[in-house]
C-alpha cells in the first residue's frame, strides 16, 4: 500500500508557509502526489484530529497525517523530510538518537513557542 501523507500547516505563519512552500515544490517537481498539503488557517479541523489537539495546538506546530496516523513537531518534520527530495539525509541526520534528544525539546519548548508567539504578535500589529 503507497504511502499518503498529508501536511498540516499555519500557511498564515510568515516562515511557515514559504517553508511548506519549498517542500510542495519539491514534492510537485519530483512527482511524489502522494503527499498532499492543508493550509491550517484557512481551513477547518480535520475530523479526525487527535482527541484534545485544539486550532491553536495545530496553527502552533507542524503536524502530518501519514497512512492515517498523526505526527507532530519533529516527529513530522522527519517523516516529511523522509518523502521530500534532498532533505532524506536532514530526516536520517535528526532522527539519530542523541540529535533527536535535543531537537524535540528545542522545537516543543523553544522554536515552536516562539515562532507562533511571533506570528501572534506579527497578526495583530496587521490588525491594528
Amino acid at each position: 500500500m503507497p504511502v499518503q501523507l498529508t501536511v498540516y500547516f499555519n500557511g498564515a505563519c510568515n516562515i511557515c508557509a514559504p517553508e511548506v512552500a519549498l517542500y510542495r515544490r519539491r514534492t510537485q517537481t519530483h512527482g511524489r502526489t502522494h503527499v498532499s498539503y492543508c493550509d491550517i488557517s484557512t481551513t477547518d479541523l480535520p475530523p479526525d484530529v487527535p482527541d484534545g489537539t485544539s486550532r491553536n495546538d495545530m496553527l502552533a506546530r507542524l503536524h502530518i497525517r501519514k497512512n492515517d496516523i498523526w505526527y507532530s513537531g519533529v516527529e513530522a518534520f522527519i517523516h516529511l523530510w523522509a518523502e521530500v527530495p534532498g532533505f532524506n539525509w536532514l530526516a536520517r541526520l535528526i532522527s539519530l538518537p542523541p540529535i533527536r534528544a535535543i531537537a524535540v525539546p528545542v522545537y516543543d519548548h523553544v522554536l515552536a513557542p516562539w515562532l507562533y508567539r511571533r506570528h501572534i504578535r506579527r497578526a495583530a500589529c496587521a490588525v491594528s
